[in-house]
């Protein structure tokens, strides 16, 4: 079953989306692409109420593949890069995708 982690930045962090997009993210692809990531979306939040910044989507082919990736070896240069783009920790939530829609062209 495909799954997905949602992984949420505090409204009051300082966030640097060039270095995340330039460096995190292609490092994130380049390991986890390995464990089963299928895709990935940030979204930079822009109401004044939003209680977070920004939010990185992740999709998994399975729950399996993302255990196996976050107990990587490799990936824990994922993690310890965060202080790079990043003053605070993000918050992180996962889950079984269970349904979609997606509108065709």
């Amino acid at each position: 079953m495909t799954v997905n982690a949602t992984v949420l930045y505090p409204k009051d962090a300082a966030f640097d989306l060039q270095y995340y997009f330039s460096n995190h993210m292609t490092l994130a692809v380049e390991r986890w692409s390995l464990h089963g990531l299928k895709d990935w979306r940030v979204v930079q939040f822009t109401s004044s109420d939003a209680p977070f910044v920004v939010g990185a989507m992740f999709t998994w082919d399975s729950m399996n593949g993302l255990t196996e990736a976050c107990k990587a070896e490799d990936s824990k240069a994922i993690f310890e890069d965060v202080p790079n783009f990043s003053d605070q920790e993000p918050i992180i939530l996962y889950g079984d995708v269970v349904e979609t829609w997606q509108r065709s062209i």
